[in-house]
């Protein structure tokens, strides 16, 4: 990205700025594990990653 160091740092910032509401780092962390630990290509994994698509 020609602008990637600028906007992992707006993003960095915009983050750490919304910490009081939710910790978003932690929530898509702990998301990305329960998706992690299901079985590709059933259901349920499917459906998570949907969720977690549109939730990004």
């Amino acid at each position: 990205l020609s602008h990637g160091k600028v906007a992992k740092r707006l993003t960095d910032r915009a983050i750490d700025l919304m910490q009081d509401v939710q910790n978003l780092r932690k929530a898509i962390y702990d998301y990305k594990l329960k998706v992690d630990a299901c079985q590709k290509g059933t259901a349920k994994f499917k459906q998570l990653s949907h969720v977690a698509v549109n939730y990004l």
